[in-house]
């Protein structure tokens, strides 16, 4: 650190320089590692989220699912995410040497594309479970202390899925001081990432000498643009039919554009239709069931998620029994699928993409079927 580096207390009219000072003063004999972890593990909100998003009126908010996760050859320190289910992996180093520079950014690389190739919720989910349940409490209770009493956690594993499909993963390097080509890497790729994202974390301890010591968190690697873009801000889009229509313009296999159009129409003319609320990025509408809740998400990208739980909730059991039993026929669902033992939002097995003319009409048909509605 720069032994010149002051923050200033206003008393008055005086500014009172605080220098920097050496973080182990503050506690029980720890190197800086041991202390740097205990302090991203209990104390997530260090993250600053208006600086992670600075564009955004709803910054992300971190809870931990995990630590020393398995992720290729090395395990990952901690393994968070934001209340919009983008993983984020961080990454505990104190940077002495150039090497030791370039090897953390070859490690994150690897945790991101293990997670966006090997991983999914299911496993993402156990993590966290065994994690919280090793301290005592429930993994659900660990995500409404963090995002509020309130809050989806069925939307948030759905929101999560589709992360991991779009190779929307975040990355944080943290650190007490990141070295100048640390930061000129990190900011370099955070630029060229189209969905991923990759910043630094300082951490830096100011003090003069007391008992009490300010600890400043900076985000390394972002800005205003480059987060607009990437749409991993924190916020999420009503997704109405105009808005989907002008997303459906991008999409280049025109046999998923068609079906995806006709699915809209279908849903619109039927009063079946749900705006979706995701990421941006992740255009979706949902397809009610008999209770008017949800029962399918379309995803702009082909995958179709199946709401069991409301059918469970208000929906007949014969009805979904009927329905599961089609689904599975046509190859849609496993054949092992348990309605009552799931403990996942499934996705449906084929994209809309790779569905035959024949399963895409019969899929309609059924739900056709499902409300009772003329062919």
């Amino acid at each position: 650190m720069k032994k010149n580096d002051e923050v200033f207390i206003i008393k008055g009219n005086q500014l009172n320089p605080v220098p920097v000072e050496n973080i182990l003063k503050s506690g029980p004999e720890k190197t800086l590692e041991e202390l740097f972890t205990d302090i991203i593990e209990n104390n997530p909100s260090i993250i600053p989220g208006q600086q992670v998003a600075p564009e955004t009126e709803n910054p992300p908010v971190f809870v931990n699912l995990g630590q020393k996760i398995r992720a290729g050859i090395w395990d990952l320190d901690f393994l968070f995410a934001d209340q919009y289910g983008v993983p984020t992996i961080i990454e505990m180093k104190l940077i002495k040497n150039p090497e030791a520079s370039r090897a953390v950014i070859g490690k994150i690389i690897e945790y991101a594309a293990t997670i966006a190739r090997e991983w999914n919720t299911d496993f993402i989910r156990k993590q966290a479970q065994d994690y919280w349940s090793k301290k005592g409490r429930l993994l659900e209770d660990a995500l409404f202390h963090a995002f509020g009493p309130d809050f989806n956690i069925n939307n948030f594993w759905t929101m999560m899925e589709m992360s991991i499909s779009s190779g929307k993963i975040r990355s944080i390097i943290v650190s007490d001081d990141l070295r100048p080509e640390m930061k000129l890497m990190i900011e370099y790729l955070n630029s060229q990432l189209m969905h991923g994202e990759v910043l630094g974390l300082e951490l830096k301890c100011y003090g003069d000498g007391g008992q009490s010591m300010l600890l400043i968190p900076s985000i390394i690697g972002q800005s205003f643009s480059v987060s607009s873009r990437k749409g991993l801000k924190g916020g999420a889009i009503e997704w109405s039919r105009e808005l989907l229509y002008k997303e459906l313009e991008e999409i280049t296999d025109p046999f998923l554009k068609s079906r995806l159009s006709e699915l809209i129409e279908f849903a619109i003319s039927n009063n079946l239709f749900i705006a979706g609320k995701t990421l941006e990025g992740l255009a979706s509408f949902g397809i009610k069931g008999l209770s008017g809740e949800r029962l399918f998400t379309v995803y702009l990208n082909g995958k179709v998620s199946f709401f069991i739980s409301e059918i469970n909730d208000l929906d007949t059991i014969i009805k979904r029994d009927e329905l599961i039993g089609s689904l599975k026929s046509m190859d849609l669902l496993p054949k092992k699928f348990d309605s009552v033992k799931f403990t996942e939002i499934p996705f449906l097995d084929k994209n809309l993409s790779r569905l035959h003319e024949k399963e895409f009409r019969d899929l309609l048909e059924l739900i056709k079927k499902f409300h009772s509605l003329k062919s």
